[in-house]
Protein backbone atom coordinates (compact mmCIF):
# COMPACT_ATOMS: atom_id res chain seq x y z
CA UNK A 1 0.00 0.00 0.00
CA UNK A 2 1.53 3.21 -0.69
CA UNK A 3 1.43 5.16 2.53
CA UNK A 4 3.40 7.46 4.42
CA UNK A 5 5.94 5.36 5.55
CA UNK A 6 9.62 6.59 6.86
CA UNK A 7 11.33 4.98 5.14
CA UNK A 8 11.05 4.64 1.18
CA UNK A 9 12.52 1.55 0.69
CA UNK A 10 10.48 -0.47 3.12
CA UNK A 11 7.71 0.12 0.31
CA UNK A 12 6.79 -3.19 -1.97
CA UNK A 13 7.63 -1.43 -5.17
CA UNK A 14 9.94 1.72 -5.12
CA UNK A 15 9.14 4.28 -7.69
CA UNK A 16 9.94 7.80 -8.77
CA UNK A 17 6.17 7.72 -7.90
CA UNK A 18 5.55 5.69 -5.00
CA UNK A 19 8.15 8.20 -3.52
CA UNK A 20 6.78 10.89 -4.61
CA UNK A 21 3.41 9.64 -2.78
CA UNK A 22 5.12 9.21 0.23
CA UNK A 23 6.73 12.64 0.39
CA UNK A 24 3.29 14.01 -0.74
CA UNK A 25 1.36 12.19 2.03
CA UNK A 26 4.13 12.58 4.76
CA UNK A 27 4.32 16.85 4.13
CA UNK A 28 0.30 16.88 4.54
CA UNK A 29 1.22 15.04 8.06
CA UNK A 30 3.86 17.56 8.93
CA UNK A 31 6.20 15.28 8.13
CA UNK A 32 8.76 17.15 6.56
CA UNK A 33 11.76 14.12 6.63
CA UNK A 34 11.24 11.06 5.01
CA UNK A 35 14.42 8.54 4.58
CA UNK A 36 15.37 6.55 1.37
CA UNK A 37 17.62 4.30 3.04
CA UNK A 38 20.90 6.61 4.17
CA UNK A 39 19.75 8.96 2.56
CA UNK A 40 17.06 11.94 4.28
CA UNK A 41 14.68 14.16 1.78
CA UNK A 42 13.70 16.92 3.65
CA UNK A 43 10.42 19.32 2.53
CA UNK A 44 10.39 23.05 3.21
CA UNK A 45 7.34 23.30 5.37
CA UNK A 46 6.90 26.78 4.46
CA UNK A 47 5.58 27.45 8.07
CA UNK A 48 6.98 27.30 11.98
CA UNK A 49 6.87 23.60 13.38
CA UNK A 50 8.09 22.30 16.93
CA UNK A 51 10.51 19.72 15.61
CA UNK A 52 13.96 21.32 16.81
CA UNK A 53 14.02 21.80 20.39
CA UNK A 54 16.00 20.36 23.24
CA UNK A 55 13.62 17.17 23.64
CA UNK A 56 13.85 16.37 20.39
CA UNK A 57 17.94 16.69 20.40
CA UNK A 58 17.90 14.72 23.10
CA UNK A 59 15.97 12.00 21.32
CA UNK A 60 18.76 11.42 19.10
CA UNK A 61 21.49 11.91 21.20
CA UNK A 62 20.50 9.66 23.70
CA UNK A 63 19.65 6.92 20.68
CA UNK A 64 22.13 4.08 20.57
CA UNK A 65 20.54 3.30 17.03
CA UNK A 66 19.30 6.80 15.75
CA UNK A 67 18.37 5.21 12.45
CA UNK A 68 15.01 3.63 14.49
CA UNK A 69 13.80 6.79 15.67
CA UNK A 70 11.66 8.40 13.13
CA UNK A 71 13.18 10.53 10.39
CA UNK A 72 15.08 13.37 10.95
CA UNK A 73 17.59 16.12 10.66
CA UNK A 74 19.14 15.42 14.15
CA UNK A 75 19.37 11.52 13.31
CA UNK A 76 21.26 12.12 10.56
CA UNK A 77 23.60 13.99 12.39
CA UNK A 78 23.62 11.41 15.03
CA UNK A 79 24.15 8.71 12.66
CA UNK A 80 27.65 11.00 11.53
CA UNK A 81 28.65 12.01 14.74
CA UNK A 82 28.55 8.43 15.88
CA UNK A 83 30.26 7.09 12.50
CA UNK A 84 32.77 9.32 12.87
CA UNK A 85 33.63 8.32 17.14
CA UNK A 86 33.65 4.94 15.63
CA UNK A 87 36.74 5.54 13.42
Amino acid sequence: ALEGVDDCCTLANVTPGAILHTVRKRYGDRDIYTNVANVLIAINPFRPLDIYSTQYLETYRRSTDPTSERPHIFGLCAQAFNGLMAG
